[in-house]
């Protein structure tokens, strides 16, 4: 069974320039230079603090790429909620085998299945329903 760690937590924020600018001077420590993630329709940066990045995600498109006659899940997330916690990201060598084991647990992923980042690692969210409401990334990356 492959080991799960946290990767990084995610923030949902409007706009990604005035946020990360706020929270540099918070952290002590700058962002990365925002990269787009088409597949998802967001604009994301990142900060490492301690053993652990923070993300910030902006929804840059007004539908979903994955489900496009569904609104951008970030827009729609802030819509409903404000900007704020979007999800926890945990990381695992065997994306596939992690998968399988959740299936038999009954946690199945939502609908817009496995994608990929920013950076081509295979990612994919789990169903909110089967995690307390707590919506969770899984993300491959390989030894």
């Amino acid at each position: 069974m492959a080991s799960l760690r946290i990767d990084h937590v995610a923030f949902a924020v409007s706009d990604l320039s005035e946020t990360s600018e706020r929270l540099e001077t918070l952290f002590g420590s700058a962002f990365s230079p925002p990269q787009e993630v088409d597949s998802q329709g967001v604009r994301s940066a990142f900060v490492r603090l301690g053993d652990t990045d923070i993300e910030l995600v902006e929804g840059v498109s007004a539908q979903s790429p994955a489900m496009p006659l569904l609104p951008n899940p970030i827009r729609s997330f802030i819509s409903r909620h404000g900007e704020g916690l979007h999800h926890i990201c945990l990381r695992t060598d065997d994306l596939d085998g992690e998968l399988v084991r959740l299936a038999r647990q009954g946690i199945s992923p939502l609908p817009s299945g496995i994608s990929h980042n920013a950076d081509g690692n295979r990612v994919v969210f789990l169903n909110p329903m089967h995690t307390a409401n707590l919506l969770i990334e899984l993300l491959e990356t390989r030894p």
